[in-house]
């Protein structure tokens, strides 16, 4: 059995690095993808992909557009 934890922790990483060392290029992909394997596609993989990045809405108690990478 895996631990979870460090695998999050290991994409986290992984997925922060990636997005950090591409000056941000790379976060609608990034979201897109987070997105996909939540079930999604098009538009609305992304949306939800950069929301879960970004703690979601401002309105819904996350960090919003700011909080995002």
């Amino acid at each position: 059995m895996r631990n979870w934890k460090k695998v999050a922790l290991v994409g986290g990483v992984a997925v922060g690095g990636g997005a950090f060392a591409t000056g941000g290029l790379a976060v609608p992909f990034i979201g897109t993808f987070i997105g996909g394997a939540m079930g999604l596609s098009g538009a609305a993989a992304t949306s939800a992909g950069l929301a879960l990045l970004g703690g979601g809405a401002v309105a819904a108690g996350g960090g919003g557009m700011a909080a995002g990478p």
